[in-house]
């Protein structure tokens, strides 16, 4: 008994002290509450952190983690990617595929009259979906994220197309846009009925649903909202689902779909649904980038 205390004595070098906990190290910093060394021999031999490592996104799911475990951290084996818990979704931190080299922005929609340049296409527009206000709640709020307008649809549904783009000389997409819920009166909003779907396609005739957001018990946010949807494009037709937890600070401000493949004609979908007609979603500056 006493040579398995010393083996795990030598082999952690474990220390406490003032409630700080130190690996390798008998002087943990007083700043944090766990310390690692990478060296336990005074610099003959040194070892790296190993987080937990989960072998695929089924068996990560069934990690099934809350809100309030934002910040836990995994290794996803099968996509070699260091993820972490944002409260709401995982995300990438760093993946072995990923490419060092800044994203080119392929095209933007601001809908406005004077588009910016390079001006990403976009067909299904009715002007009647213009939104050109504030509020009425959120109050004071403006109704787009940038210049003078933004697009939605208050009551019923809506379908962007955006493209086609030929992206067949980069290696992975990325389509970002903001998101704002708004309403007519103070009792309603987004709620579990309400959706947007962003969903794409590599030629432009097959559509796959990639993210889904949703609104929660009414909820209401403006384009100041900086929560972030993100996900990365699995192709499987079963969308991340991404819920708004609340009103104002609580909502989904922005979303972004990560490592889409390219083609040649590549085309995207945006599909807003709401089924009262107090009920508004606005997008504003759709982006897309090639990596």
């Amino acid at each position: 008994m006493g040579k398995l205390f010393l083996f795990f004595g030598m082999a952690l070098f474990v220390t406490m002290s003032y409630c700080q906990v130190g690996i390798g190290t008998t002087t943990p910093s007083p700043a944090a509450m766990l310390e690692v060394s990478s060296t336990s021999d005074g610099g003959l031999t040194y070892r790296g952190f190993m987080p937990p490592r989960v072998p695929d996104v089924a068996a990560r799911n069934l990690i099934n983690p809350s809100f309030s475990d934002a910040g836990l951290l995994i290794y996803l084996s099968s996509s070699g990617c260091l993820q972490f818990w944002t409260g709401l979704i995982w995300e990438n931190i760093k993946c072995a595929t990923d490419i060092s080299t800044p994203p080119t922005l392929l095209g933007t929609q601001n809908f406005e009259i004077v588009p910016v340049i390079p001006e990403l296409p976009v067909t299904g527009i009715n002007t009647s979906n213009y939104f050109i206000d504030s509020g009425p709640f959120p109050e004071g709020l403006p109704n787009y994220n940038s210049e003078v307008r933004g697009y939605g649809i208050n009551s019923g549904t809506t379908e962007l197309t955006f493209g086609p783009l030929d992206a067949s000389l980069f290696s992975f997409l990325i389509i970002r846009f903001h998101l704002a819920s708004f309403s007519k009166s103070s009792n309603q909003g987004a709620d579990s009925n309400d959706s947007v779907i962003l969903s794409v396609s590599n030629n432009g005739v097959n559509y796959i649903e990639e993210i889904k957001i949703l609104g929660y018990n009414n909820s209401r946010w403006g384009f100041n909202n900086n929560n972030l949807a993100i996900a990365n494009s699995s192709g499987s037709g079963n969308p991340t689902i991404v819920q708004s937890t609340g009103n104002f600070d609580s909502g989904i401000g922005k979303v972004e779909l990560k490592n889409i493949p390219t083609s040649a004609n590549f085309s995207f979908k945006i599909h807003l649904k709401n089924d009262l007609n107090d009920e508004i979603w606005i997008i504003d500056d759709v982006e897309v980038l090639g990596l």
